[in-house]
């Protein structure tokens, strides 16, 4: 059983945590609004909300601790948000992201 974060909840991102749910793994999602945070919750998707910016991350970091897997299921962004992200997942010392 691994543990799978999915950072992007949308179409491909909750067909992805339903699946390896399936499967039997420790899955965990990000959503930006309250409101699909309590959706995801209602389909016992473990659901945090985090928003990520050009110059820090907003919410529940805690989402980024104990990640085997980081799947990245965003939509286009700009440079500046995915460096943010790239230097959190260098912190959280994260081996394999998709």
């Amino acid at each position: 059983m691994k543990n799978i974060a999915i950072l992007g909840a949308g179409w491909l991102g909750k067909s992805l945590a339903l699946h390896f749910q399936e499967k039997k793994h420790f899955v965990k999602v990000s959503v930006r609004s309250q409101q699909k945070v309590s959706d995801l919750k209602a389909l016992n998707i473990n659901a945090h909300q985090l928003k990520i910016e050009e110059d820090k991350i907003i919410g529940e970091r805690s989402f980024f601790d104990s990640v085997d897997v980081l799947i990245v299921s965003l939509t286009p962004q700009s440079t500046e948000i995915f460096k943010t992200l790239i230097t959190e997942i260098e912190t959280n010392n994260i081996k394999k992201v998709i």
